[in-house]
């Protein structure tokens, strides 16, 4: 599965000292973990879709923080979320 991966690259970004990586996979982890318990009580099992809907999600989530950001005038935060992307 697709989080298998994320959670393989989430520990190379620990091992690199790369924390902006690491706070991406970590959240998207967290995410994808909190939908698949309540994908369960539903009787339903996570899988790639369901992480790729979260994945686009939290992007779209990112571009909406980095435009208020930018109509605030600050830019440096603006410019830190597009590291995070």
């Amino acid at each position: 599965m697709l989080i298998n991966e994320i959670e393989k690259a989430n520990v190379e970004a620990m091992k690199a000292r790369d924390q902006v990586a690491r706070a991406i996979y970590s959240v998207i982890i967290s995410k994808y973990k909190a939908a698949a318990i309540e994908l369960k009580a539903q009787g339903k099992e996570a899988t790639d879709a369901d992480l790729v809907k979260i994945i686009t999600k939290s992007i779209k989530e990112l571009d909406e923080e980095k435009e208020c950001y930018e109509k605030a005038g600050r830019a440096e935060q603006a410019a830190s979320i597009n590291t995070q992307k």
